[in-house]
């Protein structure tokens, strides 16, 4: 509760939003994001055009998850070493039905698949 974090921006407020358990900020932790947000502009002077979403690990799928559905949130986001919802993923993992997805988030994917340079 007390550590400062290993990004120090200056000039800058970083918030570390808590996540709820193993999700990457989804459903219940959008909403916390979003709130803590809120809370942040309340007590502090925010510049709305400066903010950078960032994670890594489970908060690099987070990182990835806001910036993908809410970009218009953000002036950069950085996404890093995540897990990814790729067809693979809901299907083995989750045991979900991928011809159902919208052609948008089969675009999404695409994104994230690794590419071997030439």
């Amino acid at each position: 509760m007390k550590q400062k974090g290993q990004i120090l921006p200056k000039d800058a407020i970083v918030l570390h939003p808590y996540g709820r358990y193993c999700c990457a900020n989804k459903f219940a932790g959008e909403v916390d994001l979003f709130e803590a947000l809120e809370h942040a502009k309340k007590f502090y002077r925010i510049d709305e055009d400066r903010i950078v979403m960032r994670g890594f690990s489970m908060g690099g799928a987070a990182a990835w998850q806001f910036a993908t559905h809410f970009s218009d949130q953000w002036c950069a986001a950085n996404p890093g070493a995540g897990f990814a919802e790729t067809a693979e993923f809901l299907k083995v993992f989750q045991t979900e039905d991928v011809n159902t997805v919208p052609w948008w988030h089969k675009k999404l994917w695409a994104g994230m698949t690794p590419r071997i340079m030439p």
